[in-house]
């Protein structure tokens, strides 16, 4: 429980754009990514549910920032994972869904990476 708090602590944290932030939050995807691969557990899945809408803010905050971040393509997989979860899946409130839609759409739209 403490490890997903503390993901969804540093996600929360504001974005300026300075490679430390960026880093930063980097990390905090990538221990997040490693978070998702381990098995489902009525723990693991309680703690999920209590950051989700944390980390749903902290996926549109990254969205919706620079798309050629770094971090977009972990916030992506993530994301991802959280989308097609059988159980979290649920948990989106519907106006979410469309604006992490949105989104994705835009981030794909005005990427650079080839």
């Amino acid at each position: 429980m403490e490890a997903w708090e503390s993901v969804a602590r540093a996600l929360q944290s504001p974005t300026s754009g300075l490679t430390e932030d960026n880093q930063m939050r980097m990390e905090a995807y990538l221990k997040l990514n490693e978070l998702v691969e381990k098995p489902d557990t009525s723990a693991r899945v309680d703690a999920m549910t209590q950051v989700l809408p944390q980390l749903l803010r902290a996926f549109l905050v990254d969205l919706n920032g620079n798309p050629d971040s770094t971090a977009i393509p972990l916030c992506l997989r993530a994301l991802s994972y959280f989308m097609y979860h059988e159980y979290m899946a649920r948990m989106f409130p519907v106006e979410m869904v469309q604006r992490l839609i949105d989104s994705m759409i835009h981030v794909l739209h005005n990427t650079t990476d080839q």
